[in-house]
C-alpha cells in the first residue's frame, strides 16, 4: 500500500510577549504548539484564533499558572485553519512555538477528503487511504 508522505511542519516562534501577535496568514494545518508563562510571578491567559486579528474564531484556549507550560500535538490530521493563526494574549506574559503546514506547501488538497491539483503519486496515496 502506498504511503502518504506529509511534509514537515514549519516552526513559528512566539517570543516573550504580553501583547497580541499575528503568527501566519492564510490556510494552514496546525500540527502542535507549546506555550509557557514567563514572569514566574503571575498567571497568564492566551488563545489562538483562526484569523489575522482579534475577532477570529478561537481554536485553542490556554490558562497558565505561575511557571506553568502546556504543549499539544494534533496527530497526523492537524487542525485546519482557514485565515491564519493569531495569538491573543488576554493577561500575563507568554512564550512558545506553533508548528504549521501552510497550504502552499501541501498543494490544493481539500482536507475533507476531496483531491485536486496534487501530484498523481500523492493523489493515489490519498485515494488508497480514503474511507
Amino acid at each position: 500500500m502506498p504511503q502518504l508522505l506529509v511534509p514537515a511542519a514549519r516552526h513559528l516562534t512566539i517570543p516573550v510577549t504580553t501583547v497580541d501577535l499575528p503568527l501566519i496568514s492564510g490556510r494552514v494545518l496546525v500540527k502542535g504548539f507549546t506555550l509557557r508563562e514567563t514572569t514566574g510571578t503571575a498567571a497568564a491567559a492566551a488563545q489562538f484564533l483562526d484569523g489575522t486579528a482579534e475577532g477570529g474564531d478561537p481554536f485553542i484556549e490556554c490558562s497558565l499558572g505561575i511557571n506553568e507550560s502546556v504543549r499539544d500535538w494534533f496527530t497526523e490530521a492537524g487542525i485546519l485553519i482557514q485565515s491564519g493563526v493569531f495569538l491573543d494574549v488576554d493577561s500575563g506574559s507568554v512564550q512558545g512555538s506553533v508548528w504549521v503546514i501552510p497550504e502552499t506547501i501541501i498543494g490544493k488538497v481539500a482536507f475533507a477528503g476531496l483531491i485536486a491539483d496534487v501530484p498523481n503519486v500523492v493523489a493515489e496515496s490519498l485515494l488508497s487511504i480514503a474511507p
